[in-house]
């Protein structure tokens, strides 16, 4: 699994809040994954570094599409890397 960090706004951080509240959770799907990679680039897609997500069922598209923006702040790929970006 891998973490990144992404710099965003308050008011980003509230439309992306507000826009996973109205999905209501995932959607319903075959693979549980799918289902959650939908609502995730549904809420975040058009919004502050995410302004060219689009909405993908696939997770490895959604993470193609997060390491080809090349603006987030930081990565994690184990434990002790998680708690350095954790707390930068």
């Amino acid at each position: 699994m891998t973490v990144r960090k992404y710099a965003t706004s308050p008011e980003e951080e509230e439309q992306i809040k507000k826009r996973t509240f109205d999905l209501g959770g995932a959607p319903a799907a075959n693979w549980i994954d799918a289902g959650c990679t939908t609502g995730v680039s549904e809420a975040i897609k058009g919004v502050g570094p995410f302004r060219r997500v689009e909405q993908t069922m696939w997770p490895t598209k959604l993470d193609n599409q997060l390491k080809d923006l090349s603006k987030h702040v930081g990565e994690a790929n184990d434990v002790e890397s998680l708690r350095r970006l954790l707390f930068k």
